[in-house]
């Protein structure tokens, strides 16, 4: 299936996943009957039928063919040639294929893991085995993921003027705080194992600073936030950009009540936008059956919660005035 994909890419057409292990399970049956070795792709002989152009399944039949006049009758002349000289052909074949170790430069500076997976599986392919290497970058890709669920994409969002638009305002200069909202972004799934990431990176984001010192590490181990008097004065509402948050777990959602109640025991408003259907649902059954619920007002977009808490802040100017 990976030699068929690999040429697939090269060749840019379809691959039927279901239509290749048939051919080959059929021709894996057909052949027990006439004790045939196992069948497999040919990395060598399958690379060299693509150097020479074939386009279709008929070029394995005559291939088989030649192979079978070889075997009966033109292998005596074989009998007594070097395997050196046979294991240059197969070599100068492959040559493409070594030559690709040049994009090894370019994959560097495009993601410096993706490189890693990259010579991990070209390296384990061509000194060990070409199924081992397939492991080992299936494994290489696996740790990957793992390593980049760690650290997922954070940051603090502010509006372009006379727009309801949200960006990064470290990337985009025309993107401005506003006024006692922090707009925090998070990228990513919040599960057991980035819960404390999560929860450590939102208080660092809006201006938590720990009087011992100012790392990610003592944060994520602490379950208990001693703020300053500047920040309560400073920071009204924080509004959590859901709109990237593709999953999220029951440990997930403890770290969010957590991080709310503290929050809110510091007289700070926090609202919940642009998440998805399932990250509601789940949100929804984990209240139904936890006894400290998550209690957010949701809204579909990040300008939709600014209105809102601004309106709030309004009304409370208001009956404050009217009081005086």
């Amino acid at each position: 299936m990976s030699m068929a994909l690999i040429f697939a890419t090269k060749e840019k057409y379809e691959v039927d996943a279901n239509q290749e292990l048939l051919a080959l399970g059929a021709s894996n049956v057909f052949g027990s009957f006439f004790c045939c070795a196992p069948l497999c792709a040919s990395l060598s002989r399958s690379y060299i039928q693509y150097q020479a152009g074939s386009k279709t399944g008929i070029t394995s039949l005559v291939s088989a063919s030649l192979i079978l006049c070889v075997l009966l009758w033109v292998g005596p002349f074989f009998e007594l040639l070097p395997r050196c000289v046979l294991a240059s052909i197969i070599a100068v074949s492959l040559k493409g294929m070594f030559m690709q170790v040049k994009e090894l430069a370019k994959f560097w500076k495009l993601s410096k893991l993706d490189a890693v997976v990259w010579l991990v599986t070209f390296l384990t392919t061509v000194l060990i085995n070409i199924d081992i290497g397939l492991g080992a970058g299936l494994l290489a890709s696996v740790a990957t993921l793992f390593c980049r669920s760690q650290k997922p994409y954070t940051c603090l969002l502010g509006r372009v003027l006379d727009t309801d638009l949200y960006l990064d305002i470290k990337r985009y200069r025309a993107a401005e705080e506003i006024p006692g909202i922090k707009i925090f972004h998070y990228c990513g799934g919040l599960n057991f194992a980035s819960k404390n990431l999560f929860r450590a990176t939102l208080f660092r984001k809006i201006g938590y600073l720990n009087q011992q010192d100012d790392d990610d590490s003592h944060l994520t181990k602490s379950e208990s936030f001693e703020w300053d008097s500047n920040i309560r004065n400073k920071v009204q509402c924080v509004i959590i950009d859901a709109t990237a948050l593709s999953y999220v777990d029951a440990p997930g959602i403890k770290s969010l009540v957590a991080a709310q109640s503290e929050l809110v025991a510091n007289d700070v408003t926090v609202l919940l936008a642009g998440a998805n259907g399932p990250v509601l649902e789940m949100i929804e059954r984990y209240n139904s059956l936890e006894s400290e619920q998550l209690q957010l007002d949701t809204f579909p977009t990040v300008h939709d919660a600014v209105v809102f808490y601004k309106m709030l802040e309004a009304k409370k100017d208001t009956s404050v005035s009217i009081q005086t």
